[in-house]
């Protein structure tokens, strides 16, 4: 018995001390790469302090976590994952020498962020609204980007990461899109520690947007566009005479002041790039297909009103029942940026159908109304 005990007590002071668990300067949700997610997270935790870590570093590098802050976030990640540089407080100097230094890094295996995309049915939904949607060889493309909440009121907002991609080889210097976040907006809420960062990927058909406050102060999303993309259109494939550039967002993480997330639906949008364009007119190259893909109506459902966009005049427009009967509607002036039109009142909750006449053709989008 007593040579049992004596091996057992050996055994346990030659075990090695636990090992402490690894930072990875940038990676604040320690899921294997450093992203637009990460700068969420960062804003959520902006001002929190706590112990500091032994070596203060940004270097991409494993780094021994500091004993554990008061706070985490709800998904378990302790707020010392936030303090980047390890000096013991969430600030600039995290998001400056790591989040930005860092950005795209990865370790080990990857899991996944969260990203919550809306299906069909109310969400808050991203929309991108092009300047033009048909451009000659050198021409100037700016692309508002709004944020619509009507029949999903999102009165938290926090921060939004984007997730994005595109064709490359069409743009100016094989670069892709600029983006610059609209000032003054809602989205600061005249706050001017809000951050935002756009990274293209150096022309590599990939880019990542996102925005986070830093106040722990949500606000209510409005209207108005967030921000523009800006593109200058300089190659097309040698040999075409018709090139098309497209801008899809394909995974939205829209968060609350607790990291809570939202679904929200995405968007994508088509640019024609032609050689000559006085050959090939924006109402000769939109067959009935295209037209119906370029003209935007949200939301959808929808209750008293819509947003209706257009890439030529709206001559006629009229909203059908699912008995065939007709309404007129008026009709928006021509414009490439969203306008209201409001819908009849009285009219019951179910599926109908907006019928739009124009120069180039009609077509027909199914809406849903719920009241």
């Amino acid at each position: 018995m007593f040579r049992y005990l004596l091996i057992l007590v050996i055994c346990t002071l030659c075990q090695p001390s636990a090992v402490a668990q690894e930072v990875w300067p940038g990676d604040l949700n320690n899921n294997g790469v450093v992203n637009g997610v990460d700068l969420l997270y960062w804003g959520v935790a902006f001002g929190a302090t706590g112990p500091a870590r032994a070596t203060v570093a940004t270097d991409w590098a494993p780094q021994a976590s500091a004993p554990p802050w008061t706070q985490s976030f709800p998904s378990g990640i302790n707020y010392s994952f936030a303090d980047c540089d390890g000096n013991g407080e969430v600030d600039g100097e995290d998001y400056d020498n790591a989040i930005e230094q860092n950005f795209g890094l990865t370790h080990g295996e990857i899991t996944p962020d969260g990203f919550s995309n809306a299906g069909t049915g109310p969400a808050p939904r991203l929309h991108m609204v092009p300047s033009t949607t048909l451009v000659e060889l050198g021409g100037i493309i700016d692309i508002d980007l709004f944020l619509d909440d009507t029949e999903q009121p999102v009165t938290d907002f926090y921060g939004i990461a984007l997730k994005m991609s595109y064709t490359t080889g069409l743009l100016e210097d094989d670069s892709g899109p600029d983006f610059d976040f609209t000032e003054d907006s809602w989205l600061e809420a005249n706050d001017d520690n809000a951050v935002g960062l756009f990274h293209d990927g150096d022309g590599s058909g990939r880019a990542e947007l996102a925005f986070t406050r830093t106040t722990q102060t949500a606000v209510a999303v409005e209207s108005g566009a967030i921000g523009r993309f800006h593109v200058v259109v300089e190659d097309i494939i040698v040999g075409l005479e018709i090139d098309t550039f497209i801008l899809s967002i394909d995974s939205i993480f829209l968060i609350g002041p607790e990291v809570s997330t939202v679904a929200t639906g995405a968007d994508t949008i088509q640019i024609v790039i032609a050689r000559d364009t006085s050959k090939i007119t924006a109402t000769d190259n939109l067959l009935p297909s295209q037209l119906e893909r370029k003209i935007k109506v949200f939301p959808n459902p929808a209750r008293a009103s819509i947003q209706l966009s257009s890439p030529l005049p709206i001559e006629r427009l009229t909203l059908v029942d699912p008995l065939g009967n007709a309404q007129e509607l008026t009709a928006p002036r021509f414009s490439m940026v969203p306008q209201r039109v409001l819908l009849p009142p009285g009219l019951r909750s179910g599926l109908y159908y907006l019928h739009l006449q124009t120069s180039s053709g009609s077509c027909t989008k199914k809406i849903m109304i719920s009241r």
